[in-house]
């Protein structure tokens, strides 16, 4: 289901329609304060117990600086989707006691394998694959891993696109993620 939020926005229907679902999953979304997920919320008639919640933002900062010295943008790291926008989706993996939360962009990412993991990889590691992919790095700054994967899409080429879910848990990607939770980002 889509429910687009603009300055007011109103729900309505009839009883039993899913208008306090919504409610309960943007609290869970934004908070997991008032309502929080557990072991029951999954659908009873599926054998997949992962809920997953998606929310699309028309207003996001236009740099990150994810490194000291260093700038980069949404777009520059492909983690916006094919309208432009950014998406952000939280899975809930329900098996267990207490649901564990994963969350990812939604993007037009480059599919080829040498680009597709650079936000996962740390600096040592982007060294490493700017050296095997033949990378110049004449006048790149070494320190700065923006510099770094920006060299190796360079030389690589970014090539086909894809929709696919970019993790932003772990590493550089999970810097994004900080960041993007200290912004104001308003839900489209």
């Amino acid at each position: 289901m889509t429910v687009k939020i603009d300055d007011f926005t109103t729900v309505m229907g009839r009883n039993d329609v899913g208008k306090s679902t919504v409610l309960e999953a943007l609290e869970i979304f934004f908070n997991q304060q008032v309502v929080k997920l557990d072991q029951a919320d999954p659908c009873v008639h599926g054998a997949d117990k992962v809920v997953e919640i998606s929310c699309t933002f028309d207003e996001f900062p236009n740099a990150l600086t994810l490194d000291e010295q260093s700038q980069t943008s949404l777009e520059a790291e492909y983690l916006l989707n094919c309208e432009g926008l950014l998406e952000i989706v939280k899975r809930f993996d329900c098996k267990g006691a207490k649901p564990k939360e994963e969350v990812f962009a939604r993007a037009l990412h480059p599919s080829a394998a040498e680009l597709a993991d650079l936000l996962q990889l740390k600096n040592t590691a982007l060294k490493e694959r700017a050296a095997s992919v033949g990378a110049d790095l004449t006048g790149v700054d070494k320190r700065s891993n923006v510099a770094l994967r920006a060299a190796i899409r360079d030389r690589v080429g970014v090539g086909d696109l894809e929709i696919r879910l970019v993790p932003l848990a772990e590493d550089e990607a999970k810097k994004v993620w900080v960041q993007l939770q200290r912004e104001r980002l308003r839900c489209r």
